[in-house]
């Protein structure tokens, strides 16, 4: 198996030929003519070629081609209105593509982790626990430099152990136990994390991309929504209980409609449409706005550039209103009271002004899994605002603006 890339023009037609053996005749295996609408060609394999057709290439040129055709559909249905939230379904635009980086410490003393912007020591990105302990998940861009610093309990000095620069095909960081630290090469958590990349690295051999969860993976306990396999089609319709709805004139159900089948193809996105009111919308604006402050990231809540906007952390205790969306809420999610007041975070109300924004990041840790992200429109702009998801359908990237709630 091969990819050859050849500069052509739409209407320019190519034969396929394959030769067995030199002196041999040539056999024509396809005639392509190149459409503008296509930019990829290939000859399947054999139906009889059991090695080719389980080839990791050939399984990911099929993913890539179920992307595209996804991706197809829903941009005829945002063209066409009915998916109008998604109309501006495009590549992303980015000055540059941030990626992220799992950072893990493999020594038996914490360290801190900074971005080498030409100060010192720098600046801060995260702190890392002795081992053993979870690895830390950060975006970055390609090129960006990272001091590792131990500090001195003593005189709190910092002393730089490492430094590396962040790359895109590094998904992963480790400082590793040094070569004379027989505790720290023979420790548990060492051995699992040699057992863990090697099961990742040969996944991603295999597969294309990698495996970002745990391993063994543990089942989720509460409901995962299956994406229907037809992009805009309604997955699931949500009955909601009358004691989640604020007034009778409120739906008595929601629809989930798939934007996404899920991985590998994208995010599994579902649209929900007026699952709050516009009274409910403006409440809880008005309830944030005496909270707001600056939109932090890392476990320290720290400013970053990567994040401009200001957020509020609301719980549902605070009013009437806030207690009976949490309630839809756990009714969409097919959860229980209980499980989502255990499960969830605080309501997150974010503001974004002109201009502000927050880059491509992973909405997860390593070892806090956001399983479900509920995320509600409470004001639409007369411009921007989108959602995107940049790796959805092979890369083509998905933008979504819902309406008002």
């Amino acid at each position: 198996m091969g990819v050859a890339t050849q500069d052509t023009f739409v209407g320019h037609a190519f034969l396929l030929v394959h030769r067995p053996a030199a002196g041999s005749k040539s056999v024509v295996l396809k005639r392509l003519t190149m459409d503008s609408a296509q930019t990829e060609y290939a000859v399947e394999p054999d139906p009889d070629d059991a090695e080719a057709l389980v080839d990791p290439q050939y399984l990911r040129y099929l993913q890539s081609s179920e992307s595209r055709r996804h991706r197809a559909e829903l941009d005829k249905l945002a063209k066409s209105g009915e998916l109008h939230e998604v109309a501006t379904v495009q590549p992303v635009e980015r000055k540059q593509e941030g990626f992220g980086l799992k950072l893990c410490n493999l020594r038996l003393f914490p360290v801190e982790v900074y971005w080498d912007d030409g100060s010192s020591p720098g600046v801060l990105q995260e702190k890392l626990g002795a081992m053993p302990s979870e690895p830390v998940d950060i975006t970055t861009y390609s090129g960006h430099a990272f001091r590792v610093m131990r500090r001195d309990n003593s005189t709190g000095e910092l002393e730089q152990v490492d430094r590396f620069v962040a790359r895109p095909d590094l998904f992963r960081y480790a400082l590793l136990p040094e070569p004379n630290d027989d505790a720290a090469l023979k420790h548990p958590a060492y051995l699992k994390f040699l057992n863990h990349t090697a099961f990742e690295d040969e996944y991603f051999k295999k597969h294309g991309y990698r495996w970002l969860g745990e391993h063994p993976a543990r089942a989720p306990s509460l409901t995962m929504y299956e994406a229907k396999e037809k992009v805009g089609a309604v997955s699931v319709e949500v009955q909601l209980r009358p004691e989640s709805l604020s007034s009778k004139e409120d739906p008595a159900s929601v629809s989930l409609i798939s934007l996404s089948p899920g991985f590998p193809h994208g995010p599994r996105a579902f649209l929900i449409r007026n699952l709050l009111s516009p009274k409910e919308c403006s409440h809880i604006a008005k309830t944030a706005e005496p909270h707001l402050s600056y939109s932090g990231v890392g476990a320290d809540k720290r400013k970053s550039a990567l994040r401009t906007s200001q957020t509020a952390f609301l719980d549902k205790s605070e009013t009437r209103i806030l207690e009976i969306v949490h309630r839809r809420f756990a009714d969409v999610l097919n959860v229980t009271d209980d499980q989502l007041n255990f499960a969830a975070e605080q309501l997150q109300v974010v503001r974004y002004e002109k201009g502000q924004e927050y880059q491509v990041h992973n909405d997860y840790s390593g070892f806090a899994q956001r399983l479900a992200t509920l995320l509600i429109y409470l004001e639409v702009p007369e411009e921007g605002g989108g959602t995107s998801f940049p790796k959805a359908f092979g890369g083509a990237g998905l933008q979504v603006t819902p309406e008002q709630g």
